[in-house]
């Protein structure tokens, strides 16, 4: 998935759920989003892992697809290459 982190978006990858140091889940489910506060480990390419609520890593994905599911990803550049004819 990728995930907006300050100016930039990042691809991540959910590794785990947060424990704390007695080894126990941070946060508690909830059949309602909005009341649900699961903390998860996220892992970046650059090799950094985060803490990220649930519900902020659900919405990151909900606004990476369409209404029928399909994942669509923002391009910065397209280069087009070229041949050159002899």
């Amino acid at each position: 998935m990728c995930i907006a982190v300050y100016d930039n978006i990042q691809s991540a990858k959910v590794i785990r759920r947060t424990k704390d140091a007695k080894g126990t889940l941070i946060g508690k489910y909830h059949k309602l989003a909005y009341l649900d506060t699961q903390v998860c480990d996220v892992a970046f390419s650059n090799g950094g892992i985060e803490q990220y609520s649930e519900n902020l890593i659900v919405e990151s994905i909900y606004s990476q697809v369409d209404d029928e599911g399909h994942r669509y990803q923002l391009l910065d550049d397209i280069i087009v290459p070229y041949a050159q004819t002899i």
